[in-house]
Parts: C-alpha cells; sequence; structure tokens
C-alpha cells in the first residue's frame, strides 16, 4: 500500500509520466519476505498505476515488474548467503535504480531524455531508500534474536548451569 501511495505523491514530469519512489518499498519487502509478498505488492502497485492511466502507465507497470523480480531472485541469493547483508541491500538497490532505464526507453526518443536527466537523483534516493532500510531491518532482526536467545538461554543450556550445591541455599 505504501507503494500506491508514494505513487500517487509522485512529480508529474510529463503528460500522464510521474516520478516517485515506489519501487523503493517492492524492493524491500521482496529482499525481506520473498516471492509470494512481493508478487502481492507489485500486483496492488500495477494495478493501481494502469487505473490512474496516462502516457507512462504501462512504463510504470514494467518498471514495478523489474523491482518485483530483481527483489525475489535477490531475496534467493540472501537466502543462500545465510541472509540479508549489505552486498544484498545494493545488488537490489542498483538494479531498482536501473529498473527505470527500460520503462522509460518504452516512451522512445522523450524517455530517453528524462532518463538522463533524472537517472543520478531517483539512482541516490533508490540507494538510500532501500540501502538505509535493510540495515534498519537487520539491526532489528538482530536485536529480536538476541532478545530470543537470551530468554531461552537458561533452559538450553545444560551444560552451562552449576550443581545445585555451589549455589547458597536462599538461591535454591
Amino acid at each position: 500500500m505504501l507503494s500506491v501511495i508514494l505513487m500517487r505523491a509522485g512529480i508529474q514530469l510529463d503528460n500522464g509520466v510521474f516520478i516517485d519512489a515506489r519501487n523503493a518499498p517492492i524492493a524491500l519487502i521482496g529482499l525481506f519476505e520473498g516471492w509470494t509478498a512481493v508478487v502481492i505488492a507489485a500486483a496492488i502497485t500495477a494495478v493501481s498505476r494502469l487505473w490512474i492511466g496516462g502516457a507512462g502507465a504501462w512504463a510504470g507497470v514494467v518498471s514495478v515488474v523489474l523491482v518485483a523480480v530483481s527483489a525475489g531472485l535477490v531475496h534467493g541469493w540472501a537466502r543462500r548467503d545465510g541472509g540479508v547483508a549489505p552486498k544484498h541491500a545494493l545488488s537490489l538497490a542498483a538494479l531498482a535504480a536501473l529498473a527505470l532505464l527500460p520503462a522509460l526507453a518504452m516512451l522512445g526518443a522523450r524517455g530517453f531524455e528524462l532518463f538522463t536527466r533524472l537517472w543520478a537523483g531517483y539512482a541516490t534516493l533508490i540507494m538510500l531508500s532501500v540501502g538505509l532500510m535493510a540495515r534498519r531491518r537487520r539491526t532489528e532482526k538482530s536485536i529480536f534474536f538476541l532478545a530470543r536467545v537470551m530468554k531461552n538461554a537458561p533452559a538450553q543450556c545444560t551444560r552451562c548451569r552449576r550443581p545445585k550445591s555451589m549455589y547458597p541455599r536462599s538461591m535454591t
């Protein structure tokens, strides 16, 4: 839903052509949640973009689909590597930024002119949003993991316990 809100808050560049950050949430959903979640998010965003209409509607859908596929593939790569690392987040951010090129290429020469004018700013936006949010999410997951380990540590650690005779009577 965030992608739809970001899409509606986009900046109109030309008649029916908008630039926005809709691809950042889709990339993050795919990176952390996988194929099922990213397909649902991309479908909602694509249908919303087609419903809005305009000259760039199909270009927007192509961009969303490319980011969703990229996110799903990077998610698989991250799972094989044991979890999301900065290399996964930055690779996905770069792919999400590059997904704008084929989408704008569908608009012809006007699309390439828009791409050259906007790509540096758009790439910075996507790289920062995906990169920083992926780092934040990884930190949160680490904190929750540590809290769970600390909570369950006494029950799971049988070798760490001292014999009862070593504790003072008030602790037994």
